[in-house]
């Protein structure tokens, strides 16, 4: 439908202004209503006639509320709104549940508000009452109590709440209410005095209402978040530093496996292919020490080259990664001063703002506590006629209630008497002895006349005889079946465990042999004078930042964030001396002496040991 439903309705009202009902028929008049009403679109049409044809149908249940509605309130509701009450009280009995709550607001709040606040709350204060009896004489009692009574009912909490909103914009109204004109001052009469001219002076125009700022909260992460995202940190922390100690714990006691095969399950043929594998790589080192004897060549001169060039092209990437991350940490503490001197220039405008953003906040409550002193006289009559309709309201529902418990006891009752028979019928059944004969005897023969023919009993025990002997003869194959298994086990173990003492021997030599070429590195990139030039400049930075947060009067609050915080960025620093202590206590509770190095790069550490040695 192009048009609302308030236009609509305002439509019907003045179709019905025109109906009469002792001049003309309903038919003849909806087929000339039907004839004015064909520029409208085909459903707004239908809808008017619909409504009109409705109300003129049910016009003595409707007059049975409307009539005494005029007659209690007398001069002060005009005759003319007859008909506006007719569609309202018809659009509520039968059409709330089709339109809405919105739409039927929409339709109140296009005719008068008051009248029609006044007419809802008469007809729902009175509907159970005298409203009930007067349709009951009319119409049937159950069709009434079931078709229009209850389902009124039901409607009433809705209707209640737009009430409150009607009573809330007529108390608003009468609020509002312009003062009465001034009355014209009488003025002596003279010749010489001429007539002012009538120029109207030029009114001011009313100021937009002020904006209304973003509360700072909206921005700001809640507190409660902040301190979970803390406890978060912590666990993760403490997490990483456990993991660190166990990985360390684990790499001192259990020795790790080889990176060239894959862990497998040691059964006997692993183990045997194990030995074998051994005794070929003993014999492979043997025959190399014989070639060398002899006079064979040694192919270590060429590998000795490529390692020094490969050292060296080591060197060179950790002397840049080195500059390049004391390079990040300048710029940033560079950062750092522009903002502080940035800050303490905002700071300044900013107290100036406040200042007067106060002044004026302090005028606007001045000018609201006024407005509030005012309506609040207003106000207490409204409280008061709204209290006496709950209370009608809530006495009704209480009522209601009585009478739907007492119903449900009776009917509760009823069916406890019911379960009650029927377990007293089930205790006399169960009474009655049940009689059980069992004349089957063990002990006794058959009486086939056979030769091997013995009782049940026996032939129990027969059997039970013939499977205990049967258990204990596999319990003895059982047992040496697995003495074999344990004496070829312990040859295995023994062979197993000789190759693990050879390979961890030669793992501990290449891992002292690492820790002495990593600590050559160290010593090369801690001498790199780029490298030292650039530490240098970092401090003088830090030195001025100093100054200038000693100069500032006015401490700003520590922030979390990282970014803000001077140190963010070489926050993986401490995280990496802290691992490199935890390591160094594990490696103490172990009894190994180990000295650590910390090479950082962006966020990434290197661990290099330079000494392995057994502490008695």
């Amino acid at each position: 439908m192009a048009k609302s439903y308030g236009e609509l309705v305002k439509e019907a009202i003045l179709l019905l202004d025109k109906f009469t009902a002792g001049r003309m028929s309903l038919d003849d008049f909806m087929e000339e209503a039907a004839k004015d009403l064909q520029d409208m679109e085909p459903d707004s049409m239908k809808y008017i006639l619909d409504l009109v044809s409705g109300c003129i149908e049910y016009k003595k249940l409707l007059d049975i509320v409307i009539n005494p509605f005029f007659g209690q309130g007398g001069k002060l509701i005009s005759k003319r709104y007859h008909n506006h009450f007719v569609v309202i009280c018809y659009l509520t009995i039968f059409h709330f549940d089709d339109l809405g709550l919105k739409a039927f607001s929409n339709i109140v709040r296009s005719l008068d508000i008051k009248s029609m606040h006044n007419f809802l709350s008469f007809f729902f204060m009175n509907l159970t009452t005298w409203i009930q009896d007067e349709w009951n004489r009319v119409y049937d009692v159950a069709y009434v109590k079931d078709h229009w009574i209850d389902p009124l009912l039901r409607k009433r909490s809705e209707i209640e709440s737009l009430m409150e909103k009607l009573a809330a914009k007529v108390s608003e109204g009468m609020r509002l209410r312009k003062a009465p004109p001034k009355t014209t001052d009488l003025m002596e009469f003279s010749f010489v005095k001429q007539k002012p001219s009538s120029s109207r002076q030029p009114q001011l125009s009313p100021l937009p209402d002020k904006h209304k700022q973003v509360p700072s909260s909206t921005y700001r992460t809640p507190k409660l978040i902040q301190i979970l995202e803390e406890i978060k940190q912590r666990n993760h922390q403490m997490a990483e530093v456990q993991q660190l100690k166990i990985a360390i714990l684990i790499s001192f006691t259990h020795f790790p496996p080889s990176q060239d095969a894959h862990p497998v399950k040691l059964n006997t043929a692993a183990m045997l292919r194990r030995r074998v594998l051994h005794d070929r790589h003993v014999e492979d080192k043997l025959q190399r020490i014989e070639n060398l004897v002899e006079g064979a060549n040694e192919p270590s001169v060429f590998l000795q080259k490529e390692r020094e060039m490969r050292e060296k092209d080591h060197q060179e990437t950790l002397a840049k990664i080195e500059q390049k991350h004391a390079s990040v940490i300048l710029s940033h503490w560079e950062a750092v001063l522009a903002r502080a001197q940035t800050l303490e220039r905002n700071k300044k405008a900013r107290t100036q703002q406040n200042a007067q953003k106060r002044l004026e906040e302090e005028k606007e409550k001045k000018d609201l506590v006024q407005q509030v002193a005012e309506s609040h006289s207003n106000s207490q009559r409204a409280t008061e006629r709204v209290k006496k309709f709950k209370q009608s309201s809530v006495k009704d529902f209480v009522a209601h209630n009585q009478e739907i418990v007492r119903q449900a006891q009776e009917e509760a009752k009823v069916a406890l008497t019911k379960k009650l028979e029927i377990i007293s019928e089930i205790h006399a059944m169960e009474c009655f002895p049940h009689v059980r004969c069992n004349m089957f005897d063990n002990t006794e023969i058959a009486g086939h006349e056979l030769l091997v023919e013995m009782s049940h009993a026996e032939l129990k025990e027969r059997l039970f005889l013939m499977k205990e002997a049967a258990v204990i003869e596999q319990q003895k194959k059982r047992d040496y079946i697995q003495r074999e298994k344990q004496k070829k086990k312990k040859l295995l173990l023994e062979d197993m465990e000789n190759i693990n003492l050879h390979s961890r021997a030669m793992a501990m030599a290449t891992l002292l042999r690492s820790a002495k070429s990593e600590l050559q590195l160290q010593k090369t990139v801690v001498q790199n004078k780029k490298v030292l030039a650039l530490q240098k400049k970092i401090e003088e930075v830090k030195k001025d930042y100093q100054k200038l947060k000693r100069n500032d009067s006015n401490k700003a609050k520590p922030s979390n964030q990282a970014a803000t915080h001077p140190d963010g960025i070489i926050e993986t620093h401490s995280k990496v001396s802290v691992k490199s202590t935890i390591i160094n206590e594990v490696l103490s509770l172990l009894g190994v002496g180990v000295k650590i190095i910390m090479v950082t790069s962006n966020h990434t550490f290197f661990l290099s040991l330079l000494c392995f040695e057994r502490m008695d």
